[in-house]
């Protein structure tokens, strides 16, 4: 399926680096390791979903691109980790979407967010159909179910943090919050204090390793998948799916950014846990996300969950 030629796509061979980085400007991506991502693509049409086709494309990774950005936050006090940042890649026709920081830096497959200069369809052995080829440079998602964040010809990448007024109180022993809110459009929704018992479940067996600190342990993890828990509360959408965020946030004010399209919008099946720790230290809530090679979006004692759009 991979030996037929890969035509070059037509559009610009270089991106703006834009928003709370020390290092702003054009990047030629010709300077950077060519990648390949394989993808079925569909997308949503009114309740149901439409194939477009299948394809091989290669392109340039959005983690070589940025791996040597030094993010400067615009709000460092607050909370001075990367950890809670989104990128917004947008095109000259205004279409924009969002990724979380640990989504490009973290997954245990890294390279799977890339910027497509060359595409082939991948043609099926008896029927022979041929899909049509894209038209421009294609950003592109490899873990994502439906291709509703796929832009032609993007020219910007911006990086962009989220105040929420929240101080981080670094330093604290074991915190504990009986619950968490939800908040969409800064409203609070809910109030979760616990996890219907019908909600689906999923269990990971994982080496746990921080960014920061290492080996922390070889642990079973099972949870409820937070999309179920929250599907009922985020609307589920295509602009929630292209524009959505949530920022989790514990009560010591460590956070994290996980994109709605992450979190809803799977090829994978992996699936973010919530987790019910019950009475024990750093509960009773508590995020693990068994994509990410670094442990560091595992949230601990859970006191919020934001929902935002990007402005």
């Amino acid at each position: 399926y991979d030996d037929l030629a890969l035509p070059d796509l037509p559009g610009p061979r270089t991106i703006t680096i834009a928003g709370e980085t020390a290092s702003t400007g054009v990047v030629d991506l010709s300077s950077l390791t060519l990648r390949t991502v394989i993808r079925r693509d569909a997308q949503l049409e009114g309740d149901a979903t439409r194939f477009i086709g299948a394809y091989r494309y290669d392109g340039y990774s959005l983690f070589d691109l940025l791996r040597t950005i030094v993010p400067e936050k615009a709000a460092p006090a607050e909370f001075d980790r990367a950890i809670d940042l989104i990128v917004i890649v947008e095109n000259a026709k205004g279409e924009r979407v969002v990724i979380s920081w640990g989504e490009i830096f973290y997954p245990v497959m890294p390279h799977r967010i890339i910027i497509a200069v060359k595409a082939a369809p991948i043609i099926p052995s008896v029927t022979k159909e041929r899909w049509p080829l894209p038209q421009a440079t294609r950003l592109v998602f490899g873990d994502d179910l439906l291709a509703e964040r796929f832009i032609d010809e993007p020219s910007t990448v911006r990086i962009v943090s989220r105040s929420i007024g929240v101080p981080t109180r670094k330093g604290e022993g074991p915190i504990h919050a009986e619950g968490f809110n939800v908040l969409i459009g800064g409203e609070n929704k809910a109030l979760i204090t616990g996890i219907d018992p019908g909600t689906p479940h999923s269990s990971y067996r994982t080496v746990f390793y921080g960014r920061g600190k290492g080996f922390h342990g070889t642990k079973d993890f099972e949870g409820a998948q937070l999309r179920s828990v929250l599907a009922g509360m985020v609307p589920l959408d295509r602009r929630t799916l292209r524009e959505g965020f949530l920022i989790a946030v514990a009560t010591d004010g460590y956070r994290v950014s996980i994109s709605c399209s992450e979190l809803f919008n799977r090829s994978d099946n992996c699936e973010f846990l919530l987790i019910d720790r019950g009475d024990e230290p750093w509960g009773r809530f508590s995020i693990y996300p068994p994509m990410d090679f670094f442990s560091d979006r595992a949230v601990k004692a859970l006191s919020e969950v934001r929902y935002f759009t990007i402005e």
